[in-house]
């Protein structure tokens, strides 16, 4: 083994020498490097009490031995060079930490080392990437939160301009969002938007998370740029926990929206007679309309959501018409939804009412199947 590890240091030297740093392979830094990857690891401790070789050498792209081992991912060669005095922080010459190139290398286990052995979790390189945009770009959220438990900034930014608290929520993952909050991650925006923390964590369902919001400053009352309040986003997302504590704050049951909307009629596109009833108990008005003088049961008839018609209609008049002059059955039969169809005709609806445009249900059924239904009920009707 020792004459072995002469011949590569010779040959080594020689290369130094001969065609200076800037010739060898980019991350070969001695011939020690060499052995450590091609022995086996039972003879690794041997050579590395053997060796004589400075393994904290830079090569010219500023790199050492440490940095190899991070980029291959050697967990023993990192702890026995960070025992002989190797800095887990020396970057390369463009910037690059070892924890940046074991990212690069998909070295997960290198990474997780690294950053709970002392590297910096907040370095960048100088391109400006820093390691939170690393693990976000790449997806690991385990990373990530080890990353803010050792110090990282939670409200450092992706290349995109994304926070990581925004990223965690779009991601679902409740468990770091907790955890960046508690650390005085920004959740602040300049306005509302769909991706807002705040409306994230609405549409979640974090009530946790939203309680904390609320400790802070959260505006349950301020729209987003759309006009949609945080009800609406609770009510499309069907949390029904959360829609009803929110119809409960200052923003009132009944908040609009620039269409005139309610979050009810935002819970009647979703189908979840659950959510409405929820609502209807939290004072939510079934009668109010939006701009196009829709209620909440028109809308759920024009979408074809059945269970959203059953839930609506006891508290519902089914033949108020809009401002086109449609009921709710004028919808239905559009949808083509003959289950919405039988409820609304069950509850009264009138199959011969007319629109402004003089058509009644019929005439505006989307198949031959509601037709036929519809047909049906209008001439019993006219014969009655």
């Amino acid at each position: 083994m020792l004459k072995r590890c002469l011949v590569w240091w010779s040959c080594f030297s020689g290369l130094c020498s001969v065609a200076q740093a800037q010739l060898l392979p980019y991350r070969v830094k001695t011939d020690f490097a060499l052995y450590w990857f091609s022995e086996r690891p039972p003879n690794r401790m041997k050579l590395w009490n053997d060796t004589v070789a400075n393994v904290l050498e830079n090569d010219s792209l500023g790199e050492t031995t440490l940095h190899l081992a991070a980029r291959m991912g050697d967990t023993v060669l990192l702890g026995l060079l960070k025992g002989r005095g190797g800095n887990l922080n020396e970057v390369n010459k463009k910037g690059e930490s070892a924890a940046h190139l074991s990212t690069y290398s998909n070295e997960w286990e290198a990474f997780l080392w690294l950053i709970r052995n002392g590297a910096d979790p907040n370095s960048k390189d100088k391109r400006g990437t820093n390691l939170v945009a690393r693990c976000m770009q790449t997806n690991h959220p385990d990373e990530l939160e080890a990353l803010i438990r050792a110090g990282a900034i939670p409200s450092q930014v992706d290349a995109k301009g994304r926070s990581l608290l925004q990223w965690a929520l779009e991601k679902g993952n409740l468990t770091l969002a907790d955890l960046l909050l508690s650390k005085n991650a920004r959740w602040q925006t300049p306005q509302l938007t769909a991706t807002s923390p705040a409306v994230l964590i609405v549409r979640l369902g974090a009530v946790k998370l939203y309680n904390h919001l609320r400790k802070q400053g959260l505006d349950p009352a301020q729209p987003d740029v759309d006009g949609n309040h945080l009800a609406h986003h609770a009510a499309e997302a069907e949390q029904a926990e959360m829609v009803t504590l929110l119809l409960n704050t200052t923003a009132g049951p009944n908040p609009r929206n620039r269409a005139g909307e309610t979050p009810l009629h935002w819970a009647a596109r979703t189908n979840n007679e659950s959510v409405i009833r929820k609502m209807l108990e939290a004072a939510a008005d079934p009668k109010l309309t939006d701009n196009l003088g829709r209620t909440p049961l028109m809308v759920a008839a024009l979408k074809g959501k059945r269970y959203a018609v059953e839930a609506l209609m006891p508290v519902s008049e089914v033949n108020l018409s809009d401002r086109q002059g449609n009921t709710a059955l004028h919808h239905a039969a559009t949808a083509g939804d003959i289950a919405c169809i039988e409820k609304l005709l069950a509850a009264g609806a009138k199959a011969t009412a007319k629109n402004k445009d003089g058509n009644t249900p019929l005439e505006l059924a989307a198949n031959e199947q509601v037709q036929q239904r519809l047909g049906g009920k209008a001439s019993r009707t006219k014969t009655n």
